[in-house]
C-alpha cells in the first residue's frame, strides 16, 4: 500500500532540513547567484578567485539533499541565505539528450528550417510533435525560473545547456543513465544538433514570455557548425569543463558590464 506523508510529517521534515542549513550555511552577501542543476559544475570550477568572492554557485540537486543528489525543487529556504543582486539559473537542459543523445529503436528525424533531412529509412515525424515532446520533458524545470521570480525581486537570466558535441571517442564517458540502452548507438550529430536548437528555442521563449533573460551558450565555445569543442567539454561530453564555465562566467560579467 503506497500512500503520502501526512502534512505534520512533511513540516517536521522541512524544519530539519531548514536548521541542518543553518547550522552549515551562513547568509551570504555575494551580489551573484547562480543556481541550477548539474550544469553549474563548470561555472563552479570556472570560477577565478575574484569572481568567488562574487558569486554564490548553488546546485540544487546537492544542496538540499547532499547524500542522495536527488532534490528537484526550491526550498524558500533560499531567500533566508541568499540576497543576490542578480541570478542566472540552469535548470535541467538535458532534456534534449534523453530524447536523442541515442539513436532510437525507430530511428527518427525532423524537419528544421535551412538543414536537410536525413533519410536514410528515418521516420520523419512533424517539428511540432517533436516540440511539443521536447517541452513537455523541460516543462518541471523551466517552471522553475518562475519559482525563482516569486522568490526573489531580482533581474535573472537563463543560461543555455552546452551545445551538442561532434563526435565521441573511446576516451569519453556517457552518463550511466544510458547504459542500457547504449547498443543502440549514438544518434546522428546532425540531429542531435537539431534538438539542442530546438530546446534553446522552447527555453528563449519561455524567457521572453516571463520577462527574464536569455544566454545562449558562449560563441568561442562551439566550432563552425555549432558544436561544443572538444577541449571544452569533460570525459562526460554533455556537460561543459572548468574552461567552459570560464566563458559562461566572460557573459555573465558582460552582462553586468564588470
Amino acid at each position: 500500500m503506497i500512500c503520502c506523508a501526512p502534512e505534520w510529517f512533511e513540516a517536521a521534515r522541512l524544519d530539519v532540513v531548514k536548521e541542518q542549513m543553518t547550522q552549515v550555511h551562513v547568509q551570504s552577501k555575494r551580489p551573484i547567484l547562480v543556481i541550477g542543476t548539474s550544469h553549474t559544475s563548470a561555472i563552479s570550477a570556472g570560477l577565478t578567485i575574484d569572481q568567488r568572492d562574487r558569486v554564490d554557485v548553488v546546485n540544487i540537486a546537492t544542496f538540499f539533499d547532499p547524500e542522495g543528489g536527488r532534490n528537484k525543487i526550491l526550498h524558500p529556504e533560499l531567500t533566508e541565505l541568499f540576497v543576490p543582486e542578480h541570478i542566472f539559473c540552469t535548470f535541467g537542459g538535458s532534456e534534449h539528450n534523453v530524447l536523442g543523445l541515442i539513436e532510437a529503436p525507430q530511428p527518427f528525424d525532423f524537419y528544421a528550417p535551412g538543414l536537410p533531412e536525413l533519410g536514410e529509412g528515418r521516420v520523419i515525424i512533424p517539428r511540432s510533435l517533436v516540440r511539443a515532446d521536447l517541452k513537455r520533458r523541460m516543462r518541471r524545470w523551466l517552471e522553475l525560473s518562475r519559482s525563482l521570480q516569486a522568490m526573489f525581486a531580482r533581474p535573472i537570466h537563463h543560461l543555455c545547456s552546452p551545445p551538442p558535441f561532434r563526435e565521441i571517442d573511446q576516451n569519453a564517458v556517457l552518463p550511466t543513465v544510458f547504459d542500457d540502452i547504449l547498443a543502440r548507438g549514438i544518434a546522428p550529430a546532425a540531429l542531435r544538433w537539431k534538438l539542442h536548437d530546438l530546446h534553446s528555442e522552447i527555453a528563449r521563449a519561455h524567457c521572453d514570455e516571463i520577462g527574464i533573460g536569455f544566454i545562449p551558450p558562449p560563441p568561442t565555445a562551439m566550432d563552425a557548425e555549432g558544436f561544443l569543442l572538444t577541449g571544452l567539454w569533460k570525459k562526460d561530453p554533455t556537460h561543459g569543463n572548468a574552461a567552459y564555465g570560464k566563458l559562461v562566467m566572460g557573459q555573465i560579467m558582460e552582462v553586468l558590464h564588470v
